[in-house]
Order: structure tokens, then C-alpha cells, then sequence
């Protein structure tokens, strides 16, 4: 039942998902899940790499105003497709 309520937790709410080898993001992290600074972190491994996913809502907006606007890997932008 913990792997199941993990993998959930990974996929639907912070969002993250593999897609033809591509990691895809799309949160839907409630407001209460930030936390005092408008931060929720996700560690996690993927493609044998390991990740530290960054969220940040400081207007403490919630997640069906939220938009992703910036994305980056090791310091280098990513593209933000729809």
C-alpha cells in the first residue's frame, strides 16, 4: 500500500512522469503542500540519474492558476513545452 500511495504521490500529485524516456512535469500540488515559503521538493531517481525537483509557488496560488514558467538542469534552461 506505501509504494502505491509513493508512486501516486510521484505521478498525479507532484506530477512527475516518464514518457518515451523523456521526464515530463506537470504538477497539481495543493497550496497546503508548499511549504511556509512556497517551496515543495521532490527527490527522486529516474533513468538511473538522481533528481531534486524544485516547486515554487511564492504567490501562494493554487495549483489550477499555476503555470510552470522557468525550468532548469544543472544550471542550463530547459524548454517548457505545452
Amino acid at each position: 500500500a506505501a509504494s502505491w500511495y509513493m508512486l501516486t504521490m510521484i505521478t498525479e500529485v507532484f506530477g512527475v512522469k516518464g514518457d518515451c524516456g523523456d521526464l515530463k512535469i506537470a504538477p497539481a500540488l495543493m497550496l497546503e503542500q508548499y511549504n511556509q515559503d512556497g517551496k515543495a521538493v521532490l527527490k527522486m531517481t529516474f533513468a538511473g540519474r538522481n533528481f531534486e525537483i524544485i516547486f515554487y509557488n511564492k504567490e501562494k496560488k493554487e495549483f489550477d492558476q499555476l503555470k510552470i514558467q522557468k525550468a532548469a538542469c544543472d544550471g542550463k534552461a530547459l524548454e517548457i513545452t505545452a
